[in-house]
């Protein structure tokens, strides 16, 4: 029996495609570390930090020259005791242009620390270290993502007190100075505070005040700050607190000590965050579940644009004169584009999954984020449709998903979907589908199966990309990988490859599962998780097109393997 390294394998698939130079529609690429869980950025931190109002409008930090995006690598299975699947153990960075990943922060352990870095609550310091925000203070990170300090901020505060607030965020630089707030929601109170100093030190501690001296709760729920169009004072976007405040757009230009209202009662209500036209001050628009709005002076006055659907991100990429910039939006069901944010808007989704999506411009590398995990699309013209997703998992995405769901990590009717196998003599080939009663003619079941997640059914699982060739010119065969870079290689022959030509196409994520991980060399799965094989025919060496074979029982691979299949190892690994 022959044991062939999977990437090798899908080297020998790859080079037995023609490539011809061509230019053909992208997609949108996962980015996401070999072994590890990308899944759910936005999941993981809404129930600790962030409410389910603002989950989708989670995106990475930008640092001064790298994108900051979340991982995990704790696979606790459903067996154990430990009811808190899911801990987003560390940070990678992606440097723009390159769209390769480098690990940056790592929690050894799962009895360290959470690391929760988003651009909720980071922003890059004046010296070039990154400073990181939560109700216990602030955390100093490095460039090279080492722990430097912790500063205390709330001290003033009591600490039961502290305890029970939210953080009034994203932290924000306007000058030399740095802002971040405290608000009590049962207390009715709003603190701010600043720094001079880099963060060192911090001042505050004096409850916020409208113009007409009565309190004013700007909240925690939402990206409720930001620099003044001029960097010259501090927006605040007031939440809807039932009626216990003002709402609206606020600016203050005496460090926090004082607010007046900016918008004349026409500021869209329950809008997550405010963008400012990086060509003209005077333009600002505000991203709410109505609607993209607009405003042409500076604040004051809001018209709904064309894009009327709930919107959570928002990037501009600028373009050579006379072209005008490319905005590029996220709203509730992926990415849509446009010249004009009263002309028509144009979707680019191919790769994405048809739930909400935040976007960000990292120094001119564009990164979708969605509880799927990160995606970049390099040339912006990842135009297509999405993958469709039932209604019922959309709707209740960040409700089925908080910090601890035990029955997510544990198979359960809600989450489960049955994979099963089938063989074609005529053509003598395997192939597993979550879908049999489409699978086609003279296709019949060998009687192995494997339960896996389905699509947004897990908060530790990885995605797996599926692909297929076709009947004429081939190759015409499945090939199923968790790996990102296998997927994403076998997307760039796809772009590269004319569809007359032989080449694999991408269909679809049809399941979810974990990676198997890798010690001293040694592939394995975690505890508790079952091991799907994959054989390989090594059908381009012997004249023949290639043939996969996916299961849990490996002996039932022997057969396969003295007729001169290839063991290709772990492909995955499923929830037992």
């Amino acid at each position: 029996m022959t044991k062939l390294n999977k990437l090798a394998m899908l080297l020998s698939i790859a080079t037995t495609l023609n490539l011809a130079s061509t230019t053909q529609a992208a997609q949108w690429n996962l980015l996401c570390p070999e072994t590890d869980s990308c899944i759910g950025p936005q999941v993981f931190l809404n129930g600790v930090m962030i409410s389910t109002f603002q989950a989708p409008a989670l995106s990475p930090f930008i640092n001064i020259n790298s994108a900051w995006l979340q991982y995990s690598n704790d696979f606790r299975s459903s067996d154990t005791s430990d009811t808190d699947q899911y801990r987003p153990q560390g940070i990678f960075e992606i440097n723009s242009p390159q769209t390769t990943i480098n690990p940056l922060i790592s929690v050894p352990s799962s009895d360290s620390p959470d690391v929760l870095i988003s651009d909720a609550n980071a922003i890059a310091g004046a010296d070039g270290n990154s400073l990181v925000f939560s109700i216990g203070g602030m955390d100093t990170y490095s460039s090279m993502g080492e722990l430097i300090d912790h500063t205390p901020i709330f001290s003033d505060l009591d600490p039961s007190y502290v305890n029970g607030s939210g953080l009034t965020a994203p932290p924000v630089k306007v000058g030399n100075s740095f802002f971040i707030g405290i608000v009590g929601v049962a207390r009715g109170d709003q603190y701010m505070y600043h720094s001079l100093d880099n963060g060192q030190t911090w001042q505050g501690g004096e409850t916020q005040k409208a113009s007409d001296g009565s309190n004013l709760l700007i909240g925690n729920d939402r990206y409720n700050l930001l620099a003044n169009p001029e960097g010259t004072g501090l927006w605040a976007n007031v939440a809807e607190f039932n009626g216990l405040g003002a709402v609206g757009l606020w600016e203050s230009t005496d460090l926090g000590a004082t607010w007046n209202q900016i918008d004349d009662g026409s500021f869209p209500k329950n809008t997550v965050r405010i963008v400012l036209d990086p060509n003209n001050p005077q333009i600002v628009y505000a991203l709410s579940n109505q609607g993209l709005y607009q405003s042409q002076d500076r604040g004051v006055s809001w018209q709904l644009t064309t894009l009327k659907k709930s919107v959570y991100g928002l990037a501009f990429i600028p373009q050579e004169p006379p072209l005008k910039s490319m905005m590029v939006a996220g709203i509730d069901k992926g990415i849509m584009v446009s010249t004009d944010p009263s002309g028509d808007w144009k979707g680019m989704n191919k790769g994405l999954l048809r739930i909400p999506h935040s976007i960000t411009n990292a120094n001119g590398l564009l990164i979708a984020t969605s509880a799927a995990g990160y995606f970049t699309c390099s040339q912006v013209d990842c135009f297509g449709n999405r993958q469709p997703v039932p209604k019922d998992e959309i709707s209740d995405i960040y409700k089925l998903i908080p910090y601890v769901r035990p029955s997510v990590s544990g198979i359960t009717p809600e989450t489960e979907i049955t994979v099963t196998e089938f063989y074609n003599s005529d053509i003598d080939r395997y192939s597993m589908t979550t879908e049999p009663e489409s699978i086609g003619a003279n296709w019949i079941p060998t009687g192995q199966n494997f339960t896996a997640w389905r699509v947004l059914g897990s908060t530790v699982g990885s995605y797996v990309c599926e692909f297929y060739g076709s009947v004429f010119p081939g190759p015409n065969s499945h090939y199923w990988t968790i790996s990102p870079s296998d997927c994403n290689q076998l997307l760039e022959l796809q772009e590269k490859t004319p569809a007359d030509m032989p080449r694999w196409n991408f269909v679809k994520y049809p399941f979810m599962a974990v990676p198997a991980q890798i010690e001293s060399g040694v592939q394995s799965c975690p505890n508790s998780y079952t091991t799907v094989y994959l054989a390989y025919n090594n059908g381009p060496a012997l004249g023949k097109e290639p043939a996969f074979r996916y299961v849990t029982n490996h002996s039932v691979l022997e057969p396969l393997f003295n007729e001169g299949w290839i063991d290709a190892g772990i492909a995955f690994c499923v929830d037992s």
